[in-house]
């Protein structure tokens, strides 16, 4: 059942590291690559009108401006704001690109003990589907074999694992029946694996000789000697503390100045405060010794902006500064997020809430750990999909074992793990 195209070595050697000590792999297969699945196709037809209407907008709006013979700077104000709009576009055309190259770097492959589902090159995505994940198998198949298998779990919801876009589809195989009688098989072991009712983590094996159990703030330090975690937010940890709760993991993230909602920020800031600027120093006078006052009677006036600007410019630093001040933190009894210096924020995750780990590497060792997606939607109504979770961190395989021993989905051991 193995898919006669050979899968590249560097996908081969990822599914290999995943491995526990003795998990056997029973298939492995990448997925047919598509340029165009069936979420793609209205996505690259939106982009081609979007793409088409930005362009034409930014060059008449660019013609009237030339015809104008306008010297002010600010005439190019309007042309500066169509800008992101093609790029948006053009973003919209290289989707089905995306999708395609995402499938080559994509590889299943089903075990004696789960499905893994490994994606992405320099940021590699690693999810993992053992048997009590597995409910609601089915699968559609297409006039030359071809088909998709879809996998539902813990509450009815289908997830998808398949594409590196939000597809339903999940497992876009060469012979999805075969892939379905695998997984059906494998989730007929879920009584088997399964962790029996108020499962403790200390009673995992490994994890309790591996990360023995701290009651003292001063022993609470559990993260790598590279990166020592401040005496003060040790002793924030100790105080949210439960009595008897006791601490089997904790670790700081690696601090970045461009984590995502920095550089979203940073890159705002390129385009605002130049056109800010800009307003700012225009002549809108033909008389010199005017200018001066009408930088002043401007500054008055676009002062908030200049300072949205500078702040959007140090969203870099602030973020940075924030990881400095975050505890990731595992005890026996949940995970927890612990942030902030003055004004402290907690965000507990118990074994009930943890349904769908999953486990983003990076090249290097660091990586994430996914705790759940969260729907927010904003004043116009859209949705954004926001990861919650243990974000760039040393030990990201380690982190989710333990995760997992908390959430009662397996008895994992540690043995051989870094």
């Amino acid at each position: 059942m193995q898919n006669e195209k050979p899968i590249p070595l560097e996908l081969v050697d990822l599914v290999d590291r995943e491995l526990a000590p003795g998990e056997r792999v029973a298939w492995m297969e990448q997925p047919v690559p598509r340029h165009f699945p069936p979420k793609i196709k209205p996505l690259f037809i939106f982009g081609l009108f979007w793409t088409v209407i930005s362009l034409l907008t930014a060059l008449g709006t660019l013609l009237n401006i030339l015809k104008s013979e306008i010297s002010s700077a600010l005439a190019l104000i309007p042309v500066a704001f169509e800008i992101p709009f093609v790029l948006v576009g053009c973003w919209f055309l290289f989707l089905p690109r995306k999708v395609y190259l995402g499938d080559l770097r994509t590889v299943y492959a089903v075990t004696d003990r789960r499905l893994i589902v490994v994606e992405g090159a320099k940021k590699i995505s690693i999810r993992s589907f053992f048997p009590n994940d597995l409910g609601n198998i089915h699968r559609n198949e297409d006039k030359d074999g071809e088909g998709d298998v879809f996998v539902a779990v813990e509450g009815g919801r289908e997830r998808s694992v398949g594409l590196t876009t939000d597809d339903e589809r999940v497992l876009h195989v060469e012979n999805p029946a075969a892939l379905e009688a695998l997984l059906r098989d494998l989730a007929r072991k879920a009584e088997k694996t399964e962790a029996p009712a108020g499962h403790p983590l200390w009673a995992s094996p490994g994890i309790a000789e591996a990360n023995p159990p701290h009651e003292t703030a001063g022993r609470l330090d559990m993260a790598s000697d590279q990166d020592p975690v401040p005496k003060d937010l040790l002793d924030m940890v100790d105080r949210e503390l439960a009595p008897g709760e006791r601490v089997a993991w904790i670790e700081r993230p690696v601090p970045r100045f461009f984590p995502p909602d920095a550089l979203v920020a940073f890159l705002m800031g390129l385009i605002w405060n130049p056109v800010c600027i800009f307003g700012l120093l225009s002549q809108d006078s033909a008389e010199p010794e005017s200018y001066g006052a009408g930088v002043a009677g401007r500054l008055i006036f676009l002062w908030p902006f200049l300072l949205l600007g500078f702040l959007m410019f140090l969203s870099p630093f602030f973020a940075y500064r924030r990881d400095l001040r975050t505890a990731y933190v595992i005890t026996d009894r949940r995970a927890f997020i612990l942030s902030g210096a003055r004004k402290r924020t907690v965000r507990s995750f118990f074994p009930d809430r943890l349904k769908d780990i999953r486990r983003k590497d990076r090249r290097g060792g660091k990586g994430h750990v996914v705790l759940l997606t969260e729907l927010q939607v904003d004043v116009d109504g859209d949705r954004h999909s926001k990861e919650v979770g243990f974000m760039n961190v040393r030990h990201p395989q380690r982190l989710e074992t333990l995760l997992r021993a908390l959430a009662g989905t397996m008895v994992p051991s540690t043995s051989g793990q870094s």
